[in-house]
């Protein structure tokens, strides 16, 4: 993905009636998210970080670049890439059909299971000196 994609799925995605928010998400919460991007270049461009704040103001959290193991996300990508190599994928086409399929039949569940984890996970960083932990 470059910028220019990036910036594209921004404008398409990152406003406050896109945002799903969790069925068990307390209300005095919502409309407080914070956006978490990893370092990639196309999240680090001038005009996709200038577009960020003109979407979400001061929102933008600054994310540790040596730990992507702090984003649920990885988690989700790791579901996918297991769905992915079971299916024994073929083409393009039946990638995305199943990619789209998995995606949608994720459940809150899952994420919340992901998210739950996350104290444990911070208590390893912190123990590992902020180092890659195995996850």
């Amino acid at each position: 993905m470059d910028s220019k994609l990036y910036q594209q799925v921004l404008e398409e995605r990152l406003t406050e009636e896109k945002i799903t928010y969790s069925p068990d998400a307390p209300a005095s919460l919502r409309n407080q998210w914070k956006f978490l991007q990893d370092g990639a270049r196309a999240h680090t461009a001038k005009k996709s970080i200038t577009l960020i704040h003109e979407l979400i103001g001061n929102r933008l959290h600054k994310h540790p670049a040596k730990s992507p193991d702090l984003n649920i996300i990885e988690n989700v990508w790791s579901y996918l890439d297991l769905k992915v190599k079971e299916a024994r994928i073929t083409s393009i086409a039946y990638l995305k059909k199943k990619l789209k399929k998995e995606w949608d039949n994720l459940s809150w569940t899952d994420i919340r299971k992901y998210v739950d984890s996350m104290k444990q996970r911070l208590k390893q960083c912190e123990e590992c000196g902020g180092n890659r932990l195995d996850y």
